[in-house]
Protein backbone atom coordinates (compact mmCIF):
# COMPACT_ATOMS: atom_id res chain seq x y z
CA UNK A 1 0.00 0.00 0.00
CA UNK A 2 1.83 3.05 -1.22
CA UNK A 3 1.15 6.77 -1.40
CA UNK A 4 -2.26 8.15 -0.66
CA UNK A 5 -3.87 10.91 -2.67
CA UNK A 6 -4.84 14.30 -1.25
CA UNK A 7 -8.48 14.43 -0.26
CA UNK A 8 -9.09 17.75 -1.99
CA UNK A 9 -7.53 19.29 -5.11
CA UNK A 10 -7.86 22.44 -7.20
CA UNK A 11 -8.47 21.12 -10.76
CA UNK A 12 -7.84 24.47 -12.53
CA UNK A 13 -4.33 24.71 -11.11
CA UNK A 14 -3.52 21.06 -11.89
CA UNK A 15 -4.85 21.34 -15.47
CA UNK A 16 -2.71 24.42 -16.12
CA UNK A 17 0.32 22.39 -15.04
CA UNK A 18 -0.76 19.33 -17.09
CA UNK A 19 -0.28 17.43 -13.81
CA UNK A 20 -0.73 13.75 -13.05
CA UNK A 21 -1.66 12.22 -9.71
CA UNK A 22 -1.52 8.58 -8.75
CA UNK A 23 -1.97 6.83 -5.48
CA UNK A 24 -4.36 4.90 -3.30
CA UNK A 25 -7.55 5.66 -1.40
CA UNK A 26 -8.76 3.42 1.40
CA UNK A 27 -12.18 1.82 0.84
CA UNK A 28 -12.78 2.13 4.60
CA UNK A 29 -12.85 5.94 4.13
CA UNK A 30 -15.83 5.72 1.72
CA UNK A 31 -18.96 5.51 3.91
CA UNK A 32 -21.55 5.16 1.13
CA UNK A 33 -19.54 2.38 -0.55
CA UNK A 34 -18.93 0.61 2.77
CA UNK A 35 -22.66 -0.01 3.07
CA UNK A 36 -22.48 -2.30 -0.02
CA UNK A 37 -19.20 -4.06 0.82
CA UNK A 38 -18.56 -7.21 2.82
CA UNK A 39 -15.80 -7.32 5.47
CA UNK A 40 -13.55 -4.43 4.52
CA UNK A 41 -10.04 -4.65 5.96
CA UNK A 42 -7.15 -2.80 4.31
CA UNK A 43 -8.50 -2.72 0.75
CA UNK A 44 -7.67 0.28 -1.37
CA UNK A 45 -8.60 1.75 -4.72
CA UNK A 46 -5.70 2.48 -7.05
CA UNK A 47 -6.24 5.83 -8.78
CA UNK A 48 -4.40 7.42 -11.72
CA UNK A 49 -5.59 10.87 -12.80
CA UNK A 50 -4.28 13.24 -15.49
CA UNK A 51 -5.31 16.89 -15.70
CA UNK A 52 -5.53 18.98 -18.88
CA UNK A 53 -7.68 21.48 -20.78
CA UNK A 54 -9.33 20.72 -24.10
CA UNK A 55 -9.52 23.04 -27.13
CA UNK A 56 -12.69 24.68 -25.74
CA UNK A 57 -10.93 25.37 -22.40
CA UNK A 58 -12.91 22.80 -20.42
CA UNK A 59 -10.90 21.30 -17.58
CA UNK A 60 -10.54 17.58 -18.22
CA UNK A 61 -9.59 14.87 -15.74
CA UNK A 62 -9.00 11.46 -17.27
CA UNK A 63 -7.57 8.28 -15.88
CA UNK A 64 -8.23 4.90 -14.29
CA UNK A 65 -9.66 3.57 -11.06
CA UNK A 66 -8.87 0.00 -10.08
CA UNK A 67 -10.15 -1.84 -7.03
CA UNK A 68 -11.01 -5.31 -5.79
CA UNK A 69 -14.31 -4.89 -3.95
CA UNK A 70 -15.24 -7.48 -1.31
CA UNK A 71 -18.91 -8.34 -1.91
CA UNK A 72 -21.34 -11.02 -0.76
CA UNK A 73 -22.55 -13.43 -3.46
CA UNK A 74 -26.35 -13.34 -3.51
CA UNK A 75 -26.55 -16.92 -4.78
CA UNK A 76 -24.45 -18.73 -2.13
CA UNK A 77 -24.04 -15.93 0.48
CA UNK A 78 -20.26 -16.36 0.58
CA UNK A 79 -17.58 -13.71 0.19
CA UNK A 80 -16.40 -12.85 -3.30
CA UNK A 81 -14.10 -10.28 -4.89
CA UNK A 82 -15.47 -8.05 -7.65
CA UNK A 83 -12.73 -6.44 -9.75
CA UNK A 84 -13.26 -2.88 -10.98
CA UNK A 85 -11.13 -1.36 -13.74
CA UNK A 86 -12.91 1.88 -14.66
CA UNK A 87 -11.81 4.46 -17.22
CA UNK A 88 -12.95 7.97 -16.31
CA UNK A 89 -13.22 11.24 -18.21
CA UNK A 90 -14.51 13.95 -15.90
CA UNK A 91 -14.90 17.68 -16.18
CA UNK A 92 -15.36 19.57 -12.91
CA UNK A 93 -18.34 21.91 -12.69
CA UNK A 94 -19.73 24.25 -10.04
CA UNK A 95 -23.42 23.90 -10.90
CA UNK A 96 -25.94 21.78 -12.77
CA UNK A 97 -26.19 24.52 -15.39
CA UNK A 98 -22.48 24.11 -16.15
CA UNK A 99 -22.95 20.33 -16.23
CA UNK A 100 -25.66 20.72 -18.90
CA UNK A 101 -23.25 22.74 -21.05
CA UNK A 102 -20.50 20.09 -21.04
CA UNK A 103 -19.69 18.17 -24.22
CA UNK A 104 -21.21 14.68 -24.19
CA UNK A 105 -17.86 12.88 -23.82
CA UNK A 106 -17.27 14.35 -20.34
CA UNK A 107 -18.89 13.19 -17.12
CA UNK A 108 -19.53 16.15 -14.79
CA UNK A 109 -18.11 16.07 -11.27
CA UNK A 110 -19.37 18.68 -8.84
CA UNK A 111 -16.84 20.97 -7.14
CA UNK A 112 -17.24 22.86 -3.88
CA UNK A 113 -16.04 26.41 -4.65
CA UNK A 114 -12.81 25.80 -6.60
CA UNK A 115 -11.85 22.48 -5.03
CA UNK A 116 -12.78 18.90 -5.85
CA UNK A 117 -12.98 16.15 -3.26
CA UNK A 118 -11.21 13.19 -4.93
CA UNK A 119 -12.48 10.73 -2.34
CA UNK A 120 -16.10 11.63 -3.16
CA UNK A 121 -15.77 11.32 -6.94
CA UNK A 122 -13.83 8.04 -6.72
CA UNK A 123 -16.41 6.66 -4.28
CA UNK A 124 -19.20 7.66 -6.69
CA UNK A 125 -17.43 5.92 -9.58
CA UNK A 126 -17.01 2.74 -7.54
CA UNK A 127 -20.68 2.83 -6.52
CA UNK A 128 -21.67 3.09 -10.18
CA UNK A 129 -19.45 0.09 -10.96
CA UNK A 130 -21.19 -2.21 -8.48
CA UNK A 131 -23.29 -5.02 -9.99
CA UNK A 132 -27.02 -4.93 -9.26
CA UNK A 133 -26.87 -8.47 -7.90
CA UNK A 134 -23.36 -9.62 -6.97
CA UNK A 135 -22.77 -13.28 -7.80
CA UNK A 136 -19.80 -15.55 -8.38
CA UNK A 137 -19.36 -16.96 -11.86
CA UNK A 138 -21.44 -20.15 -12.05
CA UNK A 139 -18.27 -22.28 -12.18
CA UNK A 140 -16.94 -20.68 -8.96
CA UNK A 141 -20.17 -20.66 -6.95
CA UNK A 142 -20.92 -23.40 -4.42
CA UNK A 143 -24.64 -23.30 -5.29
CA UNK A 144 -25.44 -25.09 -8.52
CA UNK A 145 -28.62 -24.05 -10.28
CA UNK A 146 -30.72 -26.83 -11.80
CA UNK A 147 -30.58 -27.30 -15.53
CA UNK A 148 -34.21 -27.00 -16.66
CA UNK A 149 -33.97 -29.58 -19.45
CA UNK A 150 -32.20 -32.25 -17.39
CA UNK A 151 -33.94 -31.71 -14.07
CA UNK A 152 -37.49 -31.16 -15.34
CA UNK A 153 -40.10 -32.62 -13.03
CA UNK A 154 -41.70 -35.59 -14.83
CA UNK A 155 -44.99 -35.10 -12.94
CA UNK A 156 -45.30 -31.47 -14.13
CA UNK A 157 -44.52 -32.39 -17.71
CA UNK A 158 -47.08 -35.23 -17.56
CA UNK A 159 -49.74 -32.84 -16.21
CA UNK A 160 -49.19 -30.46 -19.09
CA UNK A 161 -49.48 -33.32 -21.58
CA UNK A 162 -52.82 -34.31 -20.04
CA UNK A 163 -54.05 -30.71 -20.14
CA UNK A 164 -52.98 -30.43 -23.74
CA UNK A 165 -54.96 -33.56 -24.58
CA UNK A 166 -58.12 -32.14 -22.95
CA UNK A 167 -57.81 -28.77 -24.63
CA UNK A 168 -57.24 -30.11 -28.12
CA UNK A 169 -60.05 -29.85 -30.67
CA UNK A 170 -60.18 -33.59 -31.21
CA UNK A 171 -61.12 -34.37 -27.62
CA UNK A 172 -64.77 -35.26 -27.04
CA UNK A 173 -66.52 -35.87 -23.73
Amino acid sequence: MSNSLPQSIIPARLSEQQASLSGHLRLADMPRLLFSLHEVHAEEAEVELNFTQDTENFIVIYGKIRARLPLLCQRCFKAMVYPVDAQVIWSPVKSETQADELPAQYEPCLMQADSLNILDVVEEELLLSLPLVPMHNEAECSVKLPNEKQDADPIKSHLFEVLKKYTSRDYKL
